[in-house]
């Protein structure tokens, strides 16, 4: 009985080990030992993983040997795509992924379970319910430095996330350098602290938490203090390299046609009229009429497709104000032109445009969900986020469109509703009728998105990423 009772206490002890990795392994098998991680060392013999060796070397506090090592890495297609076997046991650690996504989800689990020096033995298989598991964090309205931004990189390649959506340019900031067009980050990436720092200061006020203060390392003094940042092609290039070690592909944001005034407030031409700013809900848009702005959309995204080395880069086109379209003499005539139907049809016609340039480039487009309110190529990948507008997504569906699930309602972690709680989280179903009667077959995962209106600081970032990051984790991974 004595025995029984210490033999059952054992497996509680690894269940509860076990129950702690998020997300969840799918099939584990536990067996007895422990394995050491004192004077551990990581082997590898492909050599185009020594990236990712060298990732798991520092996550776990060992060294790499190149030739003989204990915790060993290397790929297989024996699992499905993006899946991992973990084997521990008391002499050392196997880690064979299919692919590199795979790889870096087994270490993600060893990560966790490595808390300690000492590790159960077990044996572990395990792949993902969505091959896109994404993030996204914008850092137009609110800046993190190159440094801020890896540590969040970092901490979703904990949890197996493998999509940072980068969101890199909007209205309050241009945050990416662009070679042919200087003045987008000379004077572009900076602005007057506005509205959304003195609401971050109201707030601070109210709360008292020192985490929602904007933090004067951000701040400039000239003739004027200014707010902001940006990030280098140099800076770009090694937070690139950074993901890719930890299996996480980087989808850049420049969002055109609308969302854009730090652009069109700083080179002529771009817009429809000399007068911009705000309109009745949103900024003056770039001004689809004018060659000169297709020639300049072009040039930009061909700097970025030459630092972003992905499949996938996103255009935004969400929230355009129209109205400066429909007074615009260059905008009605492109529409006469090409006989279309309305200035809906004109924003169609500039992204199939832009659609055209990225695929002559091997790049594929995404776009939030407005792209599906008029025509939309089935080329365009989706993600849907206005839970208010199910026509989008069902139209988006329908049409082949791939879509990546980011609803606002629960997945906007930053959004102030109460609406993305953790138990909210828990209870959403991306493929659920809910949202959709279309074949969801389309649908290549989810996503979750924090807007940094109301995060000034790294601080405050980390407050309201966790815990719900752990649980929008486990929706995305977990069948």
């Amino acid at each position: 009985m004595v025995v029984a009772v210490l033999f059952a206490a054992i497996l509680s002890v690894n269940a509860s080990e076990v129950n702690e990795v998020v997300p969840k392994p799918e099939n584990v098998e536990l067996g007895s030992g422990v394995f050491n991680l004192t004077d551990a060392s990581v082997t590898y013999k492909d050599k185009s993983l020594k990236d990712m060796a060298l990732y798991l070397a520092s996550s776990v506090n060992v060294s790499v040997n190149e030739k003989k090592g204990n915790i060993a890495i290397s790929l297989t297609d024996k699992i499905g795509k993006g899946g991992y076997i973990l084997d521990i046991t008391p002499s050392g650690v196997s880690i064979k992924g299919n692919g590199r996504d795979g790889i870096a989800a087994g270490i993600s689990t060893l990560r966790q379970l490595a808390a300690s020096d000492r590790i159960r033995v077990q044996h572990i298989t395990d792949s993902p319910r969505f091959q896109w598991r994404g993030f996204m964090l914008d850092v137009s309205r609110h800046f993190f430095s190159k440094e801020e931004v890896m540590s969040v990189i970092d901490s979703i390649a904990k949890y197996k996330f493998n999509k940072f959506h980068w969101h890199l340019t909007d209205d309050e900031g241009w945050r990416v350098e662009i070679k042919k067009y200087p003045l987008l980050t000379k004077n572009g990436a900076w602005r007057k602290p506005n509205h959304l720092d003195r609401l971050c200061d109201s707030l601070y006020h109210a709360t008292k938490n020192d985490a929602m203060r904007v933090p004067e390392k951000y701040l400039k003094v000239c003739d004027d203090t200014l707010y902001g940042g940006y990030y280098t092609k140099e800076d770009i290039k090694e937070v690139v390299r950074y993901a890719a070690a930890r299996g996480i592909d980087i989808i850049p944001e420049v969002d055109m046609p609308g969302h854009c005034l730090s652009a069109v407030s700083n080179y002529k031409g771009i817009s429809c009229f000399e007068t911009i700013g705000w309109g009745k809900t949103f900024t003056s848009p770039m001004c689809p009429g004018k060659d000169k702005t297709l020639e300049m959309c072009k040039d930009i995204y061909k700097e970025i497709f030459e630092l972003f080395p992905y499949r996938y880069v996103h255009m935004g086109g969400d929230e355009v104000e129209m109205i400066n379209w429909t007074k615009c003499p260059d905008c009605q005539r492109r529409i006469r032109e090409h006989s279309l139907k309305d200035e809906h049809a004109l924003q169609s016609w500039f992204t199939a445009e832009m659609e055209r340039f990225f695929e002559s480039n091997g790049r594929k487009m995404i776009g939030w969900d407005e792209m599906a309110d008029s025509e939309l190529s089935s080329s365009t990948t989706i993600t849907w986020w206005r839970n208010w507008s199910k026509d989008a997504l069902d139209k988006a569906l329908r049409n082949g469109n791939d879509v990546i699930m980011c609803p606002m309602f629960p997945t906007y972690l930053s959004n102030p509703s109460g609406k993305n709680t953790p138990e909210a989280i828990d209870k959403f179903d991306p493929l659920s009728d809910e949202y959709s009667t279309a074949s969801k077959e389309n649908i290549l995962g989810i996503q979750t998105c924090i807007w940094s209106e109301r995060i000034p600081s790294y601080e405050r970032l980390m407050q309201i990423m966790f815990p719900q990051a752990r649980h929008i984790a486990a929706k995305a991974w977990e069948k």
